[in-house]
């Protein structure tokens, strides 16, 4: 039972980093290390450094052991394309997978530069989603003035420019074409 809103994230299988939150101390876990969540029926993999409360079952909670980089293991299993099964078990194709593991200085090196990428991603996406907002905003803004009524422009009713569904604009008069 997820709350909106709570003392402590839940974090699950779904796509979201936190599913929800709970107000029962005793479901929240802390691993004092960062630790990878895998949804074993979604196969989203969740880098998770805070104490949580995990999901419903299905959520695998993997620790590293010493001499692993949380963040490597995680950027190495979020490289790995498991073929989906629908809702069964993906937990066990996972386990058949040969992992890379660099001294711990080169696990370090390639995080940073992983993290660095992402961040520039992150902030690329940000760029886009405000540009194509302007964009749309502009487009919008741009239509209504085009369409104002204009004093010697004829109006009509959408019944009288659709007659057949072929509709052709010109020089501010609608043409319907049979």
């Amino acid at each position: 039972d997820y709350l909106s809103s709570g003392k402590f994230p839940v974090v699950d299988q779904g796509q979201e980093l936190i599913g929800g939150f709970t107000n029962d101390q005793h479901l929240v876990r802390d691993f004092q290390t960062p630790v990878i969540v895998f949804g074993d029926h979604t196969r989203c993999v969740k880098y998770v450094d805070f104490p949580f409360a995990s999901g419903a079952d299905g959520t695998k909670i993997l620790v590293p052991k010493k001499g692993v980089d949380p963040r490597y293991a995680y950027f190495q299993l979020l490289s790995i394309e498991l073929p989906t099964k629908g809702y069964a078990r993906h937990f066990g194709e996972l386990s058949k997978h040969s992992f890379v593991l660099p001294p711990l200085e080169e696990q370090k090196r390639i995080v940073a530069l992983l993290d660095a990428a992402t961040a520039r991603v992150t902030e690329l996406t940000k760029c886009y989603e405000q540009a194509r907002t302007h964009a749309n905003d502009l487009f919008s803004s741009a239509l209504r003035d085009t369409l104002e009524v204009k004093q010697n422009v004829p109006v009509r009713s959408l019944d009288e420019l659709c007659e057949e569904g072929i509709v052709k604009l010109g020089r501010g008069n609608i043409i319907s074409k049979k």
